[in-house]
């Protein structure tokens, strides 16, 4: 049993934070995978207007989603700047394009 105001290790979860549209969003960091800096996608026609394209990753190919246009919010041309976080949803690997400047906590 955990004594009221301590924190079990086990129960402490780490996150990545990444900003999209100006916000900050969070993800636990147990799904995520590598990071990556943006590189050139492979670009899907008829895809809906979030997913930014399909990223090659060794023998995987994955689809990468632009989180702003998910949220409906601005969206800005990737740069350099930008990183792909590569996490898994519901047992299938995905990259998330962000802004860049992820925070660990």
């Amino acid at each position: 049993m955990v004594e009221k105001g301590r924190t079990d290790a086990a129960h402490k979860r780490e996150m990545i934070t990444f900003p999209v549209g100006g916000q900050e969003y969070c993800v636990d960091m147990r799904f995520v995978h590598p990071i990556c800096q943006w590189r050139p996608l492979i670009h899907l026609l008829h895809a809906p207007r979030f997913i930014c394209g399909m990223l090659q990753i060794g023998d995987s190919i994955l689809p990468t989603i632009d989180v702003a246009a998910r949220l409906r919010l601005p969206t800005t041309e990737p740069t350099k700047r930008h990183i792909i976080l590569l996490v898994e949803i519901a047992h299938q690997k995905v990259g998330l394009l962000a802004e860049g400047g992820c925070q660990r906590y």
